[in-house]
């Protein structure tokens, strides 16, 4: 076998590791699309080359998917802030009309009496009978040792 052979062989091995690879990836319509496109190389190195252009096209959906999902977070804590104050308001019709419990045909609305939190002001002026104790940090595994 001569060098020319051996090395058409190799290429053609890693040509043919690369579409299953990819095969294995891919699914959907993109499938057929991409591996028509790497199949029509005709060497090794030019079938790479259209898989780092996959890797590249894929990299930009990838930041655009993480784009929307910012964008999408921001706009579900805001509505989540104006659940927040629309049942706000009703607690407050509902405590200045001195109505602890509605029934609407959407839901039935009840006050509960929570006790204020505590604040404190300087934990050091707090007695040590109203600390929980805590247990002490496991040890670390010194890796450089």
């Amino acid at each position: 076998m001569s060098n020319l052979d051996f090395t058409l062989r190799k290429e053609t091995e890693a040509v043919r590791l690369l579409l299953d690879g990819m095969r294995a990836l891919f699914t959907g319509d993109d499938t057929s699309l991409v591996l028509d496109t790497i199949e029509g190389e005709t060497d090794l190195l030019e079938a790479i080359d259209a898989v780092v252009a996959e890797i590249d096209e894929t990299d930009v959906l990838v930041t655009g998917l993480r784009e929307k999902e910012t964008q999408f977070a921001a706009r579900r804590r805001s509505m989540e802030e104006r659940v927040k104050r629309l049942r706000s308001l009703i607690e407050q019709a509902m405590a200045i009309s001195e109505q602890h419990s509605l029934r609407r045909p959407a839901a039935t609305l009840s006050l509960r009496r929570i006790p204020p939190d505590v604040v404190v002001m300087s934990e050091a002026e707090v007695p040590s009978e109203f600390f929980i104790p805590q247990p002490p940090p496991p040890p670390k595994l010194d890796k450089r040792a």
